[in-house]
This record gives C-alpha cells, structure tokens and sequence, in this order.
C-alpha cells in the first residue's frame, strides 16, 4: 500500500471542496446583492464626490445626534433593590417645552422593553409607581426606567412620544424582587 492509503487526508477532501464551493458561491451572492456583476467595471468616486459625501454623513450625524439622552433620570439611581408591591418615586429634571412624557421599564440583560409604567404623563419630574404584585421579571436584576419626552402633532391631533428630536433619559440599573 502506498503513503497515501494508509489514512492520510488528501489535500483536496471533501470538506475543503464543500469550503471552497461555500466561499465561491457566497462571494458571488454578495456581489450579486450588492449590485456587482463580475467582469463589470466598478466606478470609484472622484475626490469631490468622496467629499461630498462625507459632509453628507457628518450632517446626518450631527442630525442623529440630536437625540441625545436630555433628560436625566435620578431615581432610581442604581444599585436600589425595589420590591414588588411597594409604591417607589420616579424622578427626572424635567425637559422644557414638553408636557407630557411616557416612563417605560427595560431589562439591560436582554435589552429589551419590558412593561409600560405611565403613559402621557404631565411631566412634573416625579411620578409614584406602585410594582404589582404579579409583574412577571425574566430575573430580578438589570432593569432601568427610561422616560421620553412627547410633543403634540397637528397632523395627528394627539402626542406623541419618542420620535426624532423628543427628549429622554434613563436610570442607572437596579433591580426588583419579590416582596
């Protein structure tokens, strides 16, 4: 028998096929997707139009940034252990020029919206928030109170929160437990 019978892996083994197969056909799907066809000449923009568009994209940025977290959040201030069932005051510095804002209460572990706790509230900076009882938590550490401010739309005739330019701010993260 030769070297290569006696179990050596030939170069060209099936897995390394299948790769290099994965890597042809996936490059040419992504050049595909992106509007690239081989053999087609690919345009390179001129220095001008590269300025251009990096003005463009610092403008949007500046624009995005215009959303930033103007609205600082006290209590909780992070650390606090609240138990379900007690009543726990919610404070904030409130935003001028809005008259209503929305407190929701988010999980940092998993990132995500959890439950509603006021909606178009006057924004007084305060608001007391009882936990229920049967608030069901994923596990009882990583939360925050986020509070958005809302304007009044003409065009839809009510508030409304969170959009492009409203206010908010959130807590530091504290954590809830039975009672």
């Amino acid at each position: 028998m030769s070297e290569f019978n006696r179990g050596t892996v030939s170069v060209w083994s099936p897995t390394i096929i299948g790769i290099i197969i994965v890597l042809l056909i996936g490059g040419g799907i992504l050049a595909w997707q992106f509007g690239w066809i081989p053999g087609e000449e690919i345009e390179v923009p001129k220095e001008e139009e590269k300025e251009e568009v990096k003005e463009e994209e610092k403008e949007e940025m500046e624009e995005n940034q215009t959303v930033q977290l103007e609205i600082e959040v006290f209590s909780p201030k992070g650390g606090e252990i609240w138990k379900k069932g007690n009543t726990y005051q919610i404070k904030w510095r409130p935003p001028k020029d809005t008259e209503v804002v929305n407190i929701s209460l988010y999980n940092e572990v998993v990132r995500a919206f959890y439950e509603k706790i006021a909606e178009e509230h006057p924004n007084t900076g305060t608001f007391e928030w009882t936990i229920a009882q049967d608030l069901l938590l994923p596990q009882p550490y990583g939360y925050i109170v986020e509070v958005t401010g809302c304007h009044y739309s003409e065009q839809l005739k009510r508030s409304v929160c969170g959009g492009l330019g409203d206010p908010r701010g959130r807590s530091e993260v504290f954590s809830i437990t039975e009672k």
